[in-house]
């Protein structure tokens, strides 16, 4: 049986740490880490949208979070927010809208939106697969992709 995660609904620290100021979140996705400049594995602070590295980086959001007492983190790869206080994922109406604009600027749709596969999409899927010694074929009938 897979594992799954349920964020907890009910955290009591959201609204003390979630400053919804989307305008200073925007450009925020692509951002180095404060500390170290590492760009793979992101988070931003949802206090003070300071971006920093996660624990399997070098750690420094984790230590911001700490040093700071700001408690609350979005991770870029993978849009889940994380509470260090409740050590959760957490999902909150707060969040939400927080939430929706990175999807937006990392995927180029809103959630539940389909986004149609571009002829670039379709040459990067078909060199990926052919690296990965996968058929390209099969990916493509398989998900059922609409080509632009």
């Amino acid at each position: 049986m897979p594992y799954s995660v349920t964020p907890k609904t009910d955290c009591p620290h959201t609204l003390d740490n979630v400053i919804c100021d989307l305008e200073k979140l925007k450009g925020t996705l692509n951002k180095e880490c404060y500390e170290c400049n590492a760009t793979g594995e992101n988070w931003v602070c949802l206090k003070c949208h300071l971006v920093g590295c996660s624990r399997y980086v070098c750690g420094h959001l984790a230590t911001h979070a700490e040093d700071e007492e700001h408690c609350i983190a979005l991770s870029f790869s993978d849009l889940s927010v994380w509470c260090y206080q409740c050590s959760s994922y957490i999902i909150h109406e707060e969040i939400k809208p927080i939430i929706s604009q990175y999807h937006q600027e990392k995927f180029n749709c809103l959630p539940g939106e389909s986004k149609m596969v571009t002829e670039e999409d379709i040459e990067y899927i078909a060199e990926f697969s052919n690296q990965m010694g996968l058929d390209f074929q099969n990916i493509i009938d398989k998900n059922d992709l609409d080509v632009e």
